[in-house]
């Protein structure tokens, strides 16, 4: 976006559900209107059929593909439309989707939506959009993304816990792991509170943290003995993450990858994948998990 000077818009799809067509049958009660042994037999989705949100996805991948979108693999939710003057991709989110590309191109592929018959609603603005805030700055190629409604409910939630604490720098304790007794009996409303703690911090590390995800992975080792060193990462909550690419002339993608627990010596995986200097994928994991991800996968 910033290093091919590309626009963004959001859309969002108006009463997306009733869009779509059922594959089954499906009945619903109404006595307000019919007898006890009459009811509707539904034509199209409505809002709370579990079926709803995955008949509108198929429903929306097939109008992009007829305007000549491609796509889907390796991220299904990621379409992109091209020509040789113009590109457009595609973030879908249920029936929000970020258009993020040439003027022209994002225009056609909104104006090709609204011929296949979705009222849009247009948002050119970044600074709500799934609950992250992301600022830009143009004119120094850089950009900021942030999690102000989590960091709000954090402050909220734990703030009287953390207030009089010294302020950290860093997540994490160097050289040092979990705070862990398992003989330590811990107070029930203090243990509710650290699970509430890590389980909110996992989606910090999902979309905007990675300098957390290796901390919060040492605290979730912690879940029945609460540790002390959540209030290192609880005080790091200004910050976001930074959006600003090392190489804006030369025009080669280069991808960047970098990658034992002394407690239970079992080793762990930790890796985060730049591009052109940007932080795109990260994760911290014990190894365990990772073994057991693999064994349910393939049963």
């Amino acid at each position: 976006m910033l290093v091919q000077k590309l626009e963004v818009k959001i859309i969002d799809v108006s009463t997306a559900f009733l869009y779509v067509d059922l594959e089954e049958d499906i009945y619903m009660k109404c006595e307000e209107v019919h007898g006890e042994d009459e009811a509707l037999h539904l034509l199209h989705a409505i809002y709370g059929l579990v079926q709803a949100a995955r008949r509108f996805y198929l429903k929306f991948i097939e109008k992009l593909k007829k305007i000549g979108c491609k796509g889907g693999y390796p991220d299904p939710c990621l379409m992109c439309r091209r020509n040789e003057n113009w590109i457009c991709f595609i973030a879908i989110w249920v029936d929000d989707s970020l258009l993020v590309g040439h003027g022209k191109a994002i225009q056609e592929t909104i104006n090709d939506l609204e011929n296949e018959g979705f009222d849009l609603k247009l948002d050119g603005s970044l600074d709500d959009y799934l609950s992250c805030e992301i600022s830009l700055d143009r004119k120094k190629n850089v950009g900021w993304i942030h999690q102000p409604h989590l960091i709000t409910k954090l402050n909220k939630t734990f703030g009287e816990h953390i207030k009089n604490l010294q302020v950290y720098k860093t997540p994490g304790t160097p050289g040092l792991g979990t705070l862990c007794n398992p003989k330590t009996v811990v107070d029930p409303d203090k243990h509710k509170i650290y699970r509430r703690d890590v389980d909110m911090l996992l989606y910090l590390v999902k979309h905007i943290r990675q300098d957390i995800a290796n901390a919060v992975r040492e605290l979730s080792k912690a879940l029945d003995c609460p540790s002390p060193a959540a209030k290192f990462v609880l005080d790091t909550k200004n910050l976001a993450i930074k959006v600003a690419s090392t190489d804006l002339i030369n025009n080669e993608w280069d991808v960047v990858a970098f990658g034992g627990d002394k407690e239970t010596r079992i080793s762990f995986a930790d890796f985060i994948v730049y591009l052109k200097g940007v932080p795109i994928s990260w994760r911290s994991r014990g190894r365990s998990q990772l073994l057991y991800q693999a064994v349910t996968l393939n049963m």
